[in-house]
């Protein structure tokens, strides 16, 4: 199940989405703090010519990464999807995921948050089927650090039966 992460591994290119949040930034209100607290943190975006890219946490610290991501990065996600800018939005996520799984492994929970925004951004984006394996993973995770009923286990049984539903599997939601 953890193969549906590896394209967000620190040692792959950068993604599509990731390269369009990127490309867009500049015209995004909250990129100039978004760049300056990405540099403050020591993540570096290495991007080429050819598009390909890398996203390093270089010198950046676990608590420094968690800061960036909480303080910066999720409330410029959550006004991108208040907007309606979902492609925006995945990508955004697909580089906190990236960074979380780099700086702080899976079982954490902006890493968690990380995967579950990219499967709310491809689930509204009409990927449904994309979504469900990050579902999953999600939902093992959580369930691993909360048990079944906790409210984030059980969010993300909700979430996993709407992508199944979305997919046509409603029985097995």
């Amino acid at each position: 199940t953890f193969e549906s992460l590896s394209r967000y591994a620190s040692d792959q290119p950068l993604t599509t989405e990731e390269r369009q949040f990127l490309d867009a930034m500049p015209a995004c209100p909250e990129s100039a703090r978004c760049r300056e607290a990405l540099d403050a943190a020591g993540v570096a975006l290495d991007l080429d010519a050819v598009g390909s890219g890398h996203v390093r946490c270089g010198a950046a610290s676990r608590p420094a990464v968690e800061s960036l991501i909480g303080r910066h990065l999720w409330p410029l996600a959550a006004g991108l999807f208040d907007r309606g800018e979902f492609r925006l939005t995945q990508g955004l996520a697909c580089l906190v995921l990236r960074l979380g799984l780099e700086a702080c492994g899976l079982d954490h929970p902006r890493t968690l948050a990380g995967v579950s925004l990219v499967a709310t951004c491809l689930r509204t984006l009409g990927y449904a089927a994309e979504a469900l394996p990050l579902c999953r993973v999600a939902l093992a995770a959580r369930e691993r650090m909360h048990g079944p009923d906790h409210v984030d286990t059980q969010a993300c049984v909700n979430y996993l039966a709407m992508c199944l539903q979305s997919v046509g599997h409603a029985a097995e939601a």
